[in-house]
């Protein structure tokens, strides 16, 4: 990557923080046994993946026993449901990603997702045994009323996709059990982490012996990469509070753009994500010339289910589903790269509309 390249799509994950970097070849000399034996060197990889479970553990302000290392968002996403059983009553908002809709669907099968808004908010959640929430939805930023939520459904099982959340903002979303990814804070994207933050949440998780979880997680290196990145973006609290604004900039300038709709809540959001449609044109062909331009960002070709449908959470949002870009900013981003993306995006708007014929419809 060129330095007049820009890269704005995060939440498909991020360069590393260079401190995980630095921690690879590290942890490459300390963890190359499984930790199955009984050697010096099995016990070193153990106490690999131990010291690195209690580094996330202060980060989070939580204990190392209530943190799960997972390989995969899709294992995650499965796992973190897997204690609901077949009798209970669970809902779900209706723009959860996909992953967890799944999984909830494979627990639940009869389940009916909830309804939102135009903004993202849900608009009415029945009385459930578990709710499937999200401290923040990855493709438009809407933040679900957590607090609200917990008081008016106390004793439910609370489920909270905290993708990106965690590492972007200061604590841990109310929740029992929580979902975290670490290339939210600039870490390795296979990585992911269940964190029981209650004793319901503990309860309701499967029980599993050391083989099972060896299974799923992630390789001690990777482990040691992200615990290292979360360790490090603890000092770097101003990095979000940067992303807000820059946000809130890059939205009141494209929001000016003539047949462009900005979708999700202008405050009630997370930091560092964006998402709009414009009108009459091809998200891909928009991703494509902007990435001709410099600028890498999300189109809405990546949130295509298999049957090629457009994305379930412009639809369920009832918001322009064709034309679709999601900006996500990563957290080394130069805020001196706004104008340029804005001058880029415009012109880049001007030359799709001539060229399909759409500049006066």
């Amino acid at each position: 990557m060129t330095d007049s390249r820009c890269y704005l799509d995060a939440v498909s994950g991020q360069p590393w923080q260079a401190a995980a970097i630095d921690s690879l070849a590290a942890g490459a000399r300390l963890s190359f046994a499984a930790g199955s034996g009984v050697h010096f060197e099995a016990a070193t990889s153990r106490n690999l993946v131990a010291e690195s479970l209690n580094s996330l553990a202060v980060s989070l302000g939580t204990q190392a026993s209530d943190i799960i290392a997972v390989h995969g968002l899709g294992n995650a996403c499965r796992i973190a449901v897997s204690g609901v059983t077949a009798h209970e009553q669970v809902a779900i908002s209706s723009i959860s990603r996909q992953g967890m809709l799944q999984a909830a669907k494979a627990v639940a099968p009869e389940l009916k997702p909830m309804s939102v808004d135009g903004e993202g908010f849900l608009e009415r959640f029945e009385s459930a045994d578990v709710l499937i929430v999200q401290a923040g939805n990855p493709e438009v930023g809407t933040l679900d009323d957590l607090s609200t939520l917990r008081a008016q459904h106390p004793k439910a099982l609370m489920v909270v996709d905290a993708t990106e959340w965690v590492g972007r903002m200061p604590s841990l979303p109310d929740g029992d059990i929580v979902i975290a990814r670490a290339s939210s804070w600039a870490g390795p994207s296979s990585v992911c982490f269940i964190i029981t933050n209650s004793s319901l949440g503990r309860e309701r998780m499967p029980s599993m012996n050391k083989r099972q979880r060896s299974m799923i997680a992630p390789d001690p290196v990777l482990l040691v990469a992200a615990a290292t990145a979360l360790e490090n973006q603890r000092t770097n609290a101003h990095a979000n509070s940067n992303a807000f604004s820059t946000i809130a900039q890059l939205r009141q300038e494209i929001s000016e753009i003539n047949d462009v709709d900005v979708h999700g809540h202008e405050t009630s959001r997370l930091p560092h994500v964006l998402s709009f449609s414009v009108l009459h044109l091809d998200s891909e062909a928009l991703a494509s010339e902007l990435d001709r331009r410099g600028f890498s960002v999300g189109s809405g070709s990546a949130c295509l289910s298999d049957d090629g449908q457009p994305s379930h959470v412009l639809a369920a949002m009832k918001r322009l589903t064709h034309g679709n870009v999601r900006v996500s900013l990563p957290l080394d981003f130069d805020v001196n790269n706004v104008n340029r993306f804005i001058g880029a995006l415009r012109e880049t708007i001007d030359h799709l509309r001539t060229s399909t014929g759409v500049q006066n419809v």
